[in-house]
């Protein structure tokens, strides 16, 4: 497994959808608890935090430089930035960084990376998603080998991205600074199936 770009408070980064896994199976081995990349269900659960909202923090965009770094003026070379906006980084934001949590707690579930989920890209069947593009892949292509679920947006995506329940398809060998992951812990007698 390739190093990932990352530090006790940066962001994974440029790390391929079978690294992420490597590296929840090798974690999980070194400790002895289940350690893995989210469903995309649970993603979205956990990055609404109970709200029915376009983003966790409400439906105004203008709250969004408080809670998440996407394209704004703070990188005026990102195609279609927001201008009006400023989260205040240019690229991937230390985790940590000054951005408010969600209601449960979470960082940046909003923008900064995109997060790889454990699930391979399907599309919603009979849903608008499933003649949506996106920059990278047509969500309704499957790429070869095939296509892993990514949630959140990055720093490079504009607000429309990082909604609760946008997703996107991407090639799951893809390797780039707008692509990280979060991982699951589960506790001892978890059922999730």
């Amino acid at each position: 497994m390739t190093q990932a770009a990352a530090t006790l408070t940066g962001a994974v980064e440029s790390v391929t959808w079978y690294e992420a896994m490597e590296f929840c199976q090798l974690y999980s081995q070194q400790t002895g608890r289940t350690i893995r990349l989210p469903t995309e269900g649970e993603w979205e659960y956990a990055c609404r935090a109970g709200s029915n909202t376009i983003y966790s923090f409400g439906d105004d965009p203008r709250l969004a430089p408080r809670y998440a770094n996407f394209a704004d003026r703070s990188n005026p070379r990102i195609p279609d930035a927001n201008m009006e906006l400023d989260d205040g980084a240019p690229n991937t934001a230390q985790v940590y960084a000054a951005y408010l949590a969600n209601g449960w707690g979470f960082v940046q579930m909003h923008g900064n990376v995109w997060e790889w989920c454990e699930t391979t890209y399907e599309p919603y069947p009979n849903s608008p998603d499933s003649v949506v593009t996106i920059d990278r892949v047509p969500a309704t292509q499957p790429a070869v080998p095939f296509s892993a679920v990514a949630r959140g947006g990055s720093f490079y995506d504009t607000l429309s991205s990082l909604r609760c329940a946008n997703r996107c398809a991407i090639p799951a060998e893809t390797r780039e600074v707008t692509v990280g992951f979060r991982v699951v812990c589960e506790d001892e007698g978890d059922d999730r199936r």
